[in-house]
């Protein structure tokens, strides 16, 4: 069993929940658990302890102490994963960072990226891009194969641009 915890409300629910937290309302695996549209909070966190299924929220901070089997979906909110992801992660405004691999792609347009290994591509419009004593392995656009321990996607900007 895991503990979901949105906004200080814990939930226990089964390993492997798929968790949404869509216009103030809670999903497990597709159900209604709590409708938040009276309250007043702004600023969503949510902290899963244990391995979730996947997990997709319209605002919001994602903690997860666990593996993701599936996708990591936020549109405004940082991402942190202790384990694996096996899908895709993607934030439009937000940091992901994964203390493990992940095996899909990785997308933020505005914030950092950082991985143990990333298997697909990872792509940041203003950010950086770091690898935690692995490798990132991509091929996409906007894509930087790192090297070293960080890159600076301004400093290449203006590199190719003067090419």
């Amino acid at each position: 069993m895991n503990t979901v915890n949105v906004n200080g409300r814990k939930y226990i629910a089964p390993d492997g929940v798929s968790v949404s937290v869509i216009n103030n309302k809670v999903y497990f695996n597709g159900k209604l658990a709590e409708d938040f549209n009276d309250s007043k909070e702004k600023n969503i966190e949510i902290n899963i302890e244990g391995n979730c299924k996947e997990l997709k929220t319209d605002s919001g901070n994602i903690t997860i102490n666990g593996n993701v089997e599936g996708n990591v979906k936020t549109d405004t909110g940082n991402i942190n994963i202790s384990g694996d992801i096996y899908k895709d992660v993607n934030t439009d405004t937000g940091n992901v960072m994964c203390r493990g691999n992940i095996n899909g792609n990785v997308k933020t347009d505005t914030g950092n990226i950082g991985s143990h290994h990333i298997f697909g591509n990872a792509t940041t419009d203003c950010g950086i891009i770091s690898k935690h004593q692995g490798s990132i392995i991509s091929n996409g656009n906007k894509t930087y194969n790192c090297r070293t321990k960080k890159i600076n996607w301004f400093k290449e900007f203006w590199e190719n641009l003067f090419d």
